[in-house]
């Protein structure tokens, strides 16, 4: 489990590079991203670090001072273990799609610390989520011949982006539509919680392809989702949130997350 701030802001500054998180990724890491992540810490077995180090060469190599405590008293290293997994339980999950997305965005930070120089101020970046309410589309031939059309740049997207045993852990929903009007309002990498018919919360997913139909019937969102994810009947979700976040799930329609909602509905497909 790696919890890190790969917020758009950090990574344009190069000081989180989404490749090296894609490869823990790939070795089955879970990683997640926590925006204005300013702690440091490890835990391992029976022991953990936590210092003021950060996972970089500028601290790696020297050119700074730093100081670590490593910690080996059970209920400390308890009490580290129980606060990451905090932390990532309030964080956004990143999948291959997304740090694909991310990594284009990347570049190396330059390690300019001559006296005087003043580091640029960072504009902190707001997570990208929405929560929306859909439908089944529209059994239409225009929706139809969109469908086809999107499914093939969907799942070779994919392919390109997860491997060709993508299937084997995600998969590809696109059995949704969405108004012409808005839809430009949505990027490619954002998250998507959508409400199905009022009655299901879907789990997370990753917008992967937009393919438009015309301007009457809108356009097929292509979503990919994790597949150990599962939905949630609202029945069942209205007894695990409290009544601020159920009534917002409920009057979904095209909302933007802020964190703390973001959050709440999370953990909602939390462990």
């Amino acid at each position: 489990m790696l919890v890190c701030d790969a917020s758009e802001s950090m990574v344009k500054a190069g000081q989180t590079d989404p490749k090296v998180l894609l490869a823990y990724l790939r070795k089955g890491a879970n990683i997640s991203s926590h925006s204005g992540l300013h702690a440091k810490a490890i835990v391992r077995g029976r022991v953990a670090i936590v210092g003021s180090a950060n996972s970089s060469n500028t601290s790696a190599g020297g050119q700074l001072s730093e100081l670590v405590a490593i910690l080996r008293d059970r209920p400390a290293v308890s009490a580290t273990r129980q606060r990451i997994e905090t932390l990532a339980r309030r964080s956004m999950t990143l999948d291959p799609i997304t740090l694909e997305r991310l990594a284009r965005m990347f570049r190396p930070a330059r390690n300019d610390l001559r006296p005087g120089r003043r580091a640029r101020k960072r504009t902190p970046m707001k997570t990208r989520a929405w929560c929306i309410g859909t439908h089944f589309k529209d059994e239409h031939p225009t929706i139809e011949k969109a469908r086809r059309r999107g499914t093939s740049k969907a799942e070779k997207s994919a392919e390109s982006l997860l491997g060709k045993r993508w299937h084997n852990t995600h998969r590809i929903d696109d059995d949704v539509s969405w108004p012409p009007g808005s839809v430009k309002e949505f990027e490619l990498g954002d998250n998507i919680f959508d409400v199905l018919e009022n009655k299901i919360l879907r789990p997370p997913g990753v917008l992967a392809h937009i393919e438009p139909s015309d301007g009457r019937h809108g356009s097929i969102l292509f979503i990919c989702r994790d597949r150990k994810l599962h939905s949630r009947q609202m029945k069942k979700v209205r007894r695990q949130v409290d009544r601020k976040t159920f009534g917002l799930l409920r009057r979904a329609n095209m909302r933007q997350l802020t964190q703390w909602q973001l959050d709440a509905v999370n953990q909602i497909f939390g462990p």
